[in-house]
This record gives structure tokens, sequence and C-alpha cells, in this order.
């Protein structure tokens, strides 16, 4: 990639990491986050799909499960027809520290699943108390040096816990706090590059759409190794918990939610939580935190 066309990146990052800051007025909601996915991976070489699953155990040890997969989609005429290697253990092992202190590698593999490849990396953790999660999947799909370590950390959002053990234990999940974007404060004062506007009845631009987001899917799931006795958790499915699971090939498929990916920009918080609603593929956490009471 050139270093002109890693700057144009660059900077249509910046540009939507404000953006998400601007429209919720610096109170970042978990709900609105998928915008500043889909703004993200539309300027980058590929699709991508993200799986980040916890699987804790009553002690507050337990193991994570990342499945990582990339589709090569060539939009700046750079692409390498995705000939490259995704799968490097020794970075899933040095990825290991971003997880939290004591986080160790177990075991990865390499994939190909529906002309995507990419890999699944295990780790193990002893104390979930020191485990953090990324919430932005961005940063995980531009973790390469190529957009430079000050791109990466616009993007680094971290997810805690607080596990307090006993006959029932209970664990805390605790959002990050709303950050205003970085260096850019004031909106009177960035200075904004025009954006191609995305015309839903144009039937060319629709189909490269649905091109650029089939099979790009985002989720984050907890497994709780008991019996999960209370919680406010928005969704759960049996003993597990799910924080996050966002399916892009479902939304292409939807007019309404077509017309989010569209005019997500200029909408309100409330517009867009409300167009949100019951579409199929989104699932959100909207809580700022999630406590869960197991056994």
């Amino acid at each position: 990639m050139s270093i002109l066309k890693s700057k144009s990146i660059d900077r249509k990052i910046d540009e939507h990491v404000f953006l998400k800051n601007k429209i919720l007025g610096g109170k970042m909601k978990n709900i609105f986050k998928f915008a500043l996915f889909l703004a993200v991976f539309i300027v980058l070489s590929g699709c991508f799909s993200v799986s980040t699953t916890v699987n804790l155990n009553r002690d507050g040890s337990g193991t994570l499960v990342e499945k990582f997969l990339i589709k090569p989609f060539d939009l700046f005429g750079s692409s390498d027809g995705g000939s490259g290697n995704v799968y490097d253990e020794e970075k899933l092992k040095a990825d290991a520290a971003d997880y939290g202190e004591g986080v160790e590698f177990l075991s990865g593999k390499e994939l190909a699943e529906n002309g995507m490849k990419g890999y699944l990396a295990t780790y193990k953790f002893a104390d979930i108390n020191k485990l953090k999660l990324n919430e932005n999947f961005a940063g995980k799909a531009i973790s390469s040096d190529a957009f430079g370590p000050a791109t990466r950390s616009n993007l680094n959002e971290y997810i805690t816990f607080t596990f307090n053990p006993g006959k029932t234990s209970q664990l805390k999940i605790k959002y990050p706090d709303d950050t205003e974007a970085e260096d850019y404060e004031d909106e009177e004062d960035y200075e904004w590059e025009d954006e191609p506007e995305i015309d839903v009845e144009d039937e060319e631009m629709i189909t490269m759409m649905k091109e650029i987001y089939d099979g790009m899917h985002f989720s984050m799931v907890i497994n709780f190794n008991g019996k999960i006795k209370k919680t406010n958790a928005a969704y759960r499915d049996g003993n597990s918990i799910i924080l996050m699971d966002v399916d892009f090939s479902k939304m292409t498929d939807d007019p309404a939610m077509m017309k989010v990916l569209a005019e997500s920009q200029d909408m309100t918080p409330e517009e867009l939580q409300n167009m949100m609603k019951n579409m199929e593929g989104i699932k959100v956490e909207t809580g700022d935190e999630i406590t869960v009471d197991f056994n």
C-alpha cells in the first residue's frame, strides 16, 4: 500500500472517529458502534468477520476464542488478491498481551471458509479481572503497521471486567468511558472532506455495497460455565450473553437497513436507535455496565 493511500485511509478513520462523537454529543452509546465499523471497513482492502467468545469458569478463569476471517476486496487497485498468509502464529502469541496481564496463547489454526481466510486462536486467562476486550473490531482489522500506531490507538476502547466469586458468583462488564475524538475536539476547527453520497435507489451502488458487506459479521459473546441466575443483559441465550452480534449480510437485504447505511451520518441518536429496533442482523448491548449472577 502506498504512503498516499495509507494517509488517505488514516484520515478517513480519523474523520469517522470524530463524527461518532459529534453525533452523540460526546456520549457514545454502544448501539451506534456499528456506524464506525461501516465507515472504516468501506475504505479498507477487504471484508472482515471477527468473533470473540469468552468462556468463563466459576473461579474467574477461562478461555478466549477469537475467529478472524478476511475476504479481499480491491478498492484501491493495489490488492494482492488475498495471496498473503493471514495466519501468523508468532503474532498471535504476541497478541496475548493485548488481552491483558497473564493471558496466554493456547493454540491456533488456519481457516478457510466461504471464500474468506483467516484463523482461529484460543487463549487462556487465570483471572478475568485482568482481561480486556477491544470493543472496536476495527482495531483488529487494521492491526497492520501500515496504518500507524496513532490510528490504531484511536480505535482501542476496552471492555473490562470485575469478578466476585462466591456460592453465586457475579461478573460485572464495564464499557469504556466516553471520550472525545483525538485532535478534533471542536467541529468548527475540523476541515471535513466531501463524503460520497449513497443513493438507495441506485441499483449499481446497492449491488456494490452488498458485495462489500457480504460475509461481514461481528460478534462478542460470553459463555458462563454454570447457570445464569440473574442478569440485566439485553440479549441472553441460555447461559450466554451477547454483547454484540452484527451481521451485515442480513442488513443489506433489508431496505430499511440500507437507509441506515446511507443516512446514518445525518441522523440523531434517537432516530438511529428507533430505526434499528427489531431489525434482523443487529444485536447490540446498550447498557453501560452489565451484571451477571451465576453458579
